[in-house]
């Protein structure tokens, strides 16, 4: 999902896209749609400005999928860079 809360990683940009990964997340939906924004398509205005970063987030079992994500997704794009940042949290 394209984000408009507030991003988990401070000092990035408000209109990032940000990928909440679920525990029910198809991982092909979610890559599929990440491509077409790298590559400017998709979204409601099909002529909109490729996207150079993308922030995934999840937790619980959403964690697994997440890193899954993003392992395929660094495979497929040339010259991506990775930043992984942990946080927790005590219910």
């Amino acid at each position: 999902s394209e984000g408009n809360g507030v991003c988990p990683i401070p000092g990035i940009p408000a209109d990032m896209l940000h990928m909440r990964v679920k525990e029910g997340s198809k991982i092909h939906n979610l890559l599929q749609f990440v491509s077409n924004r790298m590559q400017g398509r998709g979204g409601e205005d099909s002529t909109r400005t490729p996207v150079r970063q993308v922030v995934f987030t999840g937790s619980g079992r959403g964690i697994t999928k997440t890193i899954t994500c993003v392992e395929i997704l660094k495979r497929e794009v040339e010259g991506l860079h990775q930043l992984s940042k942990l946080h927790y949290k005590t219910i």
